[in-house]
């Protein structure tokens, strides 16, 4: 026999309804087509093709929470700009040299300390980036699970974790989520 699910601000269970279920039955998506006409005789007729979707509030408030950004294209970005400012800094040492007239063996070792602080610093920033990306997505994948099993209760107009009893205002599902505030 299945335990029914209760409210826990009402204690009932008339009123509540999964989240997930809010959530895909609020939200609508699809794709038209349709003749245009022509405007001011300059443009012939044509066929456009709109698409778009629609969403209730509630369902939009019940939105589960979206997922990081892929690692790929900042891990790029980050490279990219780290070999930038190797060559530009090894640029400057060179044309600075030339025109101060260092001697070439100094300017060498300098260029040669200037690149391996650049790559370095580059290499340390991509780590770090990397690890608390590994953080966040497994912040995302807890709170995936949590938004998976909440319920909604249309009485009290809040979210509850029946596993846990705690409930929040409907606003505020990020405290259900995170344990805290999300920021926004």
């Amino acid at each position: 026999m299945n335990n029914p699910i209760i409210c826990p601000q009402c204690g009932r269970d008339d009123m509540a309804q999964k989240v997930t279920g809010i959530y895909e039955t609020g939200t609508a998506t699809g794709a038209f087509q349709g003749r245009t006409r022509p405007l001011l005789g300059l443009l012939p007729d044509g066929v456009q093709n709109l698409s778009g979707s629609t969403q209730t509030l509630l369902s939009r408030k019940l939105t589960p929470p979206p997922r990081p950004a892929k690692t790929s294209e900042r891990l790029l970005l980050l490279v990219i700009v780290g070999m930038i400012m190797l060559v530009v800094s090894e640029g400057l040492l060179v044309l600075v040299g030339l025109l101060l007239k260092f001697p070439s063996l100094g300017i060498g070792f300098l260029g040669l300390l200037v690149g391996f602080l650049i790559v370095g610093g580059t290499v340390l920033a991509t780590l770090v980036y990397t690890r608390n990306h590994q953080h966040t997505i497994k912040a995302w994948q807890d709170a995936i699970a949590i938004w998976e099993r909440l319920y909604y209760c249309s009485r009290n107009d809040c979210i509850f974790d029946p596993l846990t009893r705690q409930s929040v205002p409907t606003d505020r599902m990020d405290l259900l989520l995170y344990g805290r505030p999300k920021p926004r």
